[in-house]
């Protein structure tokens, strides 16, 4: 196996500590091509990863890969997503569909995150938290490698959803790894922690 670069571990401590402090609503926000960039990344194992996929669990509580497909380029999200997104079973036991498939979940509650800021924007938080916390709390190579599009369908959608003249963005030194003064008082955590 080749050896790993010298500036790759410090680079993913950065890339996780980066995603404990953004949030799906800043994505949304901001002007950078920030969510076809992460799209972009299909990173091994993750990306043929099966058990990522869903596509094998035995008796699942919605039909993943019908899910899977309703995100895919091209499909119809919202007629496609409906159907799984508001069936009985799935809505009587969506605390063991987080357990079942975690991305899959996180695609349900992006979906339904969306419709509210289509429609109802006070419910956007109520969505958005349960994929903020697994940012913060998921390996980032897993988060942005595995075969759900996440940050794909995110892309798709952003314009719709970001009518408003707010701005939730990125500063451009930010993008170049230079924190403002109020963050850099924080350490992150596990980037410079001894091991």
């Amino acid at each position: 196996p080749a050896e790993p670069c010298a500036e790759e571990e410090p680079l993913s401590e950065l890339a996780q500590g980066l995603f404990r402090m953004i949030s799906v609503e800043t994505l949304l926000g901001t002007r950078w091509p920030i969510l076809a960039a992460l799209d972009g990344l299909k990173l091994a194992p993750y990306a043929d990863s099966a058990e990522l996929t869903c596509r094998g669990v035995q008796n699942p509580i919605i039909d993943w890969g019908a899910l899977q497909d309703a995100f895919a380029p091209g499909g119809d999200w919202f007629v496609d997503g409906e159907r799984l997104v508001y069936d009985r079973a799935f809505q009587a036991n969506w605390l063991s569909a987080v357990d079942e498939c975690t991305y899959g979940f996180a695609m349900v509650a992006l979906w339904k995150m969306v419709i509210c800021a289509e429609t109802q924007a006070e419910c956007v938080s109520q969505y958005s938290i349960l994929v903020d916390d697994m940012l913060k709390h998921n390996d980032w190579r897993e988060v942005v490698g595995n075969p759900w599009p996440m940050f794909g369908f995110l892309a798709r959608v952003q314009k719709g959803v970001t009518r408003h003249g707010y701005k939730l963005d990125f500063t451009a030194s930010e993008l170049q790894g230079q924190l403002p003064a109020s963050l850099r008082e924080r350490p992150l955590v596990g980037v410079g922690a001894a091991s």
